[in-house]
C-alpha cells in the first residue's frame, strides 16, 4: 500500500475506501483460496506455465498426462466413496444438520415438514453416519 501511496495518491484514496476482502487475496478469508482469476483459460496458464517452453507434441502429452491423473484420482475416490455424497459435502451437512437442532419449528405446516425431513434423514442418510452424528436424531 506504501508503494501505491507513493505512486499515486488518488488509487491509494480509492482503494482505502473499498473494502480490503472485495480486491485483495491477504484480506480474503480464504474464500477464493489463493485463486486471484476467475478465468479458466489464465487458471490452466498458471498450472502450465512452466510447460510453456516445450515443443507441441511434448505440452500435448503432459496435458493429457496430467487430465488423466486428475480424472483417475476422482475415479478411484469415487469408487470407494462409501457415503451418498462427497466427504467434503457429508461433512458440511452434517455440520448444517448439528446446528440445525438448535432451530425450532413454528406452526403446524413447519413441524409437519421437520417430521417428513427426519424420516427422510433416518431412511436415506443415518445408515452411514458414523455414531458421534447420529445419536438424538432417532
Amino acid at each position: 500500500m506504501k508503494e501505491i501511496q507513493e505512486r499515486n495518491v488518488d488509487a491509494y484514496i480509492y482503494l482505502m475506501k473499498l473494502d480490503a476482502e472485495k480486491w485483495t487475496l491477504l484480506h480474503d478469508g480464504g474464500h477464493r483460496h489463493g485463486i486471484m482469476t476467475t478465468n479458466i483459460s489464465e487458471a490452466l496458464n498458471s498450472v502450465l506455465k512452466k510447460a510453456r517452453v516445450l515443443p507441441l507434441k511434448a505440452l500435448v502429452e503432459l496435458i493429457f498426462n496430467k487430465l488423466v491423473k486428475y480424472f483417475h484420482q476422482h475415479r478411484e475416490e469415487a469408487e470407494n466413496c462409501v457415503r451418498l455424497f462427497p466427504t467434503r459435502i457429508f461433512d458440511e451437512f452434517l455440520q448444517i444438520e448439528l446446528k440445525s437442532r438448535e432451530h425450532k419449528c413454528l406452526g403446524e405446516m413447519g413441524q409437519e415438514q421437520m417430521l417428513m425431513y427426519r424420516r427422510y434423514i433416518q431412511d436415506n442418510v443415518h445408515k452411514n453416519l458414523p455414531s458421534e452424528f447420529s445419536s438424538g436424531l432417532e
